[in-house]
């Protein structure tokens, strides 16, 4: 039993056993439980009453159901914030890298949105967008509107003024991934490109660009991936309204587990979110692992 080449062959599993049991216990597990609470009849107080096949899911994918629509507009969420919160935090980044020497105060300062309590972010801007909050007021104060806008109680508006809490949180975290990417590049390319005679914009198109796709790359993927688990702002700004204008499946699926108890169609519900984001997400991430194939 102590050959040394079977305790060759066993090092390699004893070095991994952790992770496969954290990975076995912290997502397996949960997965297996799920899916079998989504085939069966199952509340709070009763788990696993009794068995209903595939009938949760139906419910699920009923085109005429809530939950369809709550699918859409997380994806919609996701996308619109990501693509807003990529290019301000590139664009923030850029303008940093060539004004700022010292990036400490700047990084101390762009961690206090990302370290504020969504809950707590969610209650800020509710009270900068209420009908007598401050926004309004300098929107009347210039001129720019005639009567207060409700801004989380009619539609478009309150998916905009959620879609706005969520990048201001988030778009600092871009920030300072693509502020530590850009300080990380060598400072000789840039001085051979002035030399050259190219101008700030040819420099950044050409050469900036191209040496942080793959920081570019993984910020958008862990900013789509951050978007689509989003509940707390709905949940304190708007909860879902008006309508279900802000109705995303977070909060659909916390609706149906907490409120209604359905912890069945929750369960299905939630396989169902998780298959979607899996579907959106693959060609993000095969764009990201071909941008790190062409740098590396």
């Amino acid at each position: 039993m102590n050959h040394p080449a079977i305790r060759q062959r066993s090092r390699p599993w004893l070095l991994s056993a952790p992770t496969i049991g954290t990975v076995i216990v912290f997502t397996v597990i949960p997965l297996l439980y799920t899916a079998a609470l989504s085939v069966s009849g199952s509340t709070l107080g009763q788990p696993f009453r009794d068995w209903v096949g595939f009938s949760n899911f139906a419910k699920a994918l009923d085109p005429t159901n809530v939950a369809i629509r709550a699918l859409w507009q997380s994806v919609a969420f996701a996308f619109v914030t990501t693509l807003c919160s990529v290019v301000l935090g590139l664009a923030t980044a850029l303008i940093l890298d060539h004004f700022v020497r010292q990036g400490n105060i700047v990084r101390t300062l762009l961690l206090l949105p990302l370290l504020t309590p969504p809950a707590t972010v969610g209650v800020a801007w509710r009270l900068l967008l209420d009908n007598n909050g401050p926004i309004n007021q300098l929107l009347a104060d210039l001129g720019i509107i005639t009567s207060h806008i409700s801004f989380l109680s009619e539609s478009p508006w309150a998916f905009w003024s959620v879609a706005l809490a969520d990048v201001w949180q988030w778009t600092p975290l871009v920030v300072l991934m693509l502020f530590a990417e850009l300080r990380a590049l060598p400072r000789e390319i840039f001085e051979a490109a002035a030399a050259d005679g190219a101008s700030r914009l040819q420099t950044i198109w050409h050469i900036t660009l191209p040496q942080i796709t793959v920081g570019i790359a993984a910020v958008t993927t862990l900013k789509l991936i951050l978007s689509f688990r989003m509940f707390d702002l709905v949940y304190v700004m708007t909860a879902g309204g008006p309508g279900f204008d802000t109705y995303t499946a977070s909060y659909d699926i916390y609706r149906t587990a907490l409120e209604t108890f359905d912890i069945g169609l929750a369960a299905a519900k939630t396989l169902v979110f998780v298959v979607l984001v899996s579907v959106v997400m693959l060609p993000v991430v095969k764009l990201r692992d071909r941008a790190v194939q062409r740098v590396y």
